[in-house]
């Protein structure tokens, strides 16, 4: 007489669920390690809120959370490029955002591993391989326009400008390099070198090694199976790729209007200029993937721009601080919480929206 197994391990899927469960658990930990680690300044963060004008404070709040729905805006205009009609709703890119940048805060690996849950969210709506990673470099390509074409401004500007220290010409060059560099590797994206690397790069990720292996798998098949056409993904949708990089330019101006309100908001003289100026200086020199989030390396930088540039000292160090809580530590359990609600969450019962061609 034979026995029916009733095990879950048996089910089709339940190991493969059980598994996720698991990893999820593992970055659970690291997050309580690093909020226990960092929870004297988390702390001392919450108490300097109270220092900061309600009005302006508010508004900080707002421009942070716009961040999000930009964000999530870039997505949707390049996806009414892949002439779909089923594709994620704005809501549902919104909380693949918020996912997306907590598994680059948890885990640094220049960005790579949110784009990497990026290609398993999007893979969920029947979008092809080789679509998904081609919306993924476009994705990273107008990111480093945008930042190209700021660093020029500011550049072009700080020779007018005989106050600005020498320090800030010389990062902002040094950005623009660097970030040519990665454009440069991105438009050749397409190539299956590219994909072989950048599968070899996912693999040293060891706290995500095995929850975005699948992904990453599966990305690496399909750049193989066929080069990725972004030379005329870009070409035949110019309105929507333009929409895109207008997107990744509000982004940015509502990261420097979070830090502009903070500092109207402690009565400190900081004008829009030297925020984003500050800023960015601030995100070339965090871009290698030192520790998560770029913790200390973050702080002090903003912190040391800031008061380069002749603003208070204890305005700066409030500011930064508050600056990272809002956009690093508040975030981080959210996006551990969407992630945990999307694993549970049915294909069925996703949120999708139809765009129009």
């Amino acid at each position: 007489m034979s026995v029916e197994n009733n095990d879950d391990n048996s089910l089709p899927g339940k190991g493969k669920m059980r598994g996720a469960y698991w990893w999820s658990s593992a970055i659970l930990i690291v997050l309580i390690v690093l909020i226990v680690h960092y929870f004297p300044e988390i702390r001392k963060e919450l108490k300097l809120l109270k220092k900061v004008n309600g009005y302006w404070l508010s508004l900080a709040i707002l421009s942070q959370l716009m961040t999000y729905f930009l964000n999530a805006m870039v997505y949707f205009f390049l996806l009414r490029n892949l002439g779909q009609e089923r594709l994620p709703g704005i809501w549902a890119l919104i909380r693949a955002s918020v996912i997306s940048l907590f598994f680059d805060q948890v885990m640094p690996s220049a960005g790579i591993s949110g784009k990497t849950y990026i290609f398993s969210f999007l893979g969920r709506f029947n979008i092809a391989a080789t679509k998904v990673i081609t919306l993924i470099v476009a994705e990273l390509l107008t990111f480093y326009v945008t930042l190209e074409i700021l660093i020029i401004f500011l550049l072009t500007s700080t020779i007018f400008y005989d106050r600005i220290p020498y320090l800030f010409k010389g990062i902002l060059p040094a950005g623009m390099l660097a970030y040519l560099v990665i454009g440069g590797v991105i438009i050749f994206a397409g190539r299956k070198k590219f994909f072989d690397a950048l599968y070899r790069r996912l693999g040293r990720v060891k706290f995500a090694r095995r929850i975005l292996e699948k992904a990453s798998r599966k990305m690496q098949q399909q750049a193989g199976s066929g080069e990725v056409q972004l030379t005329a993904f870009l070409e035949n949708n110019k309105r929507n790729v333009f929409y895109a990089f207008l997107a990744q330019l509000f982004v940015i101006v509502a990261d420097a209007l979070t830090i502009l309100a903070l500092f109207r908001g402690l009565g400190a003289p900081a004008s829009a200029f030297n925020v984003l100026l500050c800023f960015i200086c601030t995100k070339i020199v965090s871009t290698l993937p030192i520790s998560p989030g770029s913790l200390v390396l973050y702080e002090s930088s903003m912190t040391f721009f800031f008061t380069s540039l002749g603003l208070p000292l204890g305005a700066s160090v409030i500011v930064t601080l508050l600056y990272r809580l809002l956009s690093f530590w508040l975030p981080m359990p959210a996006g551990f919480i969407l992630y945990r609600s999307w694993l549970k969450a049915k294909p069925g019962k996703r949120q999708v929206s139809h765009i129009e061609r």
